[in-house]
Parts: structure tokens; C-alpha cells; sequence
């Protein structure tokens, strides 16, 4: 490829005073040598918590960990993560549409530290 009259060598980069995120670069044009590297804040993904209503005196494991959560201020997305599960998962128990058992079940008891189900 033939160098562009009165550019200089090198990689073009945009920068807003941070060191590009290890995300690599995009190719400006197919013919074009040049990159341009824009770097992206680390968190990009925005999370809330809902308004649900906190169980007065919960009985099922889902409300146990509802209250839990709520009282920890945690997203379903971050005890999904930590219960090693899937967030779906996590919005069931929270609907009580899902009964764990197994590793998921020691895995919220550990959670929540008592068996609100014991067997």
C-alpha cells in the first residue's frame, strides 16, 4: 500500500485521555492502513433494581432469597453469578414457579445460610 501525501506513519488513535480497552481495533477501510482505536467505559451495561415488594414473612425458599436480596440491595443478574445458575433460573424462584433441588437448593441454603425448607 502507498503512503497518503502529508499523513504521517503510524496508527491514528482517538482517545479521551484513557488508554484504549483491550478490545483491538476496527479497520477504517479495507484499502486503508490506518485504525481507529475509541476506547469504551468497562461497564457498559446498565442494571436496576425493580421496586418488588419485600415479603413480610416469607415461607418458600424463593422469598427467603427475595428478601435477602432486596435487603442486600443485590441484582438477579449478581445472584445468578454467585449461585453459579442462570439469571432465568434466578427469576423463577423469585415467581416460586421452580422448586430447586439438588445443587442449586445447597447452593441457596449456603446462600442464604439456614434451610427455610427443611426436609
Amino acid at each position: 500500500m502507498g503512503n497518503i501525501p502529508g499523513m504521517s506513519e503510524g496508527p491514528l488513535r482517538l482517545t479521551a485521555g484513557a488508554p484504549p480497552a483491550p478490545q483491538g481495533s476496527r479497520e477504517l477501510l479495507g484499502f486503508c492502513d490506518r485504525r481507529i482505536v475509541v476506547v469504551r467505559p468497562a461497564k457498559t451495561k446498565v442494571e436496576y433494581m425493580p421496586q418488588t415488594p419485600v415479603p413480610a414473612d416469607p415461607k418458600t425458599i424463593g422469598e427467603h432469597k427475595i428478601k435477602k436480596r432486596i435487603e442486600m440491595r443485590l441484582t438477579q443478574a449478581l445472584i445468578a453469578k454467585q449461585l453459579g445458575v442462570a439469571r432465568a433460573t434466578v427469576e423463577s424462584l423469585d415467581r416460586n414457579e421452580y422448586r430447586p433441588l439438588g445443587r442449586v437448593r445447597r447452593a441457596i441454603v449456603a446462600w442464604l445460610g439456614f434451610d427455610p425448607e427443611p426436609r
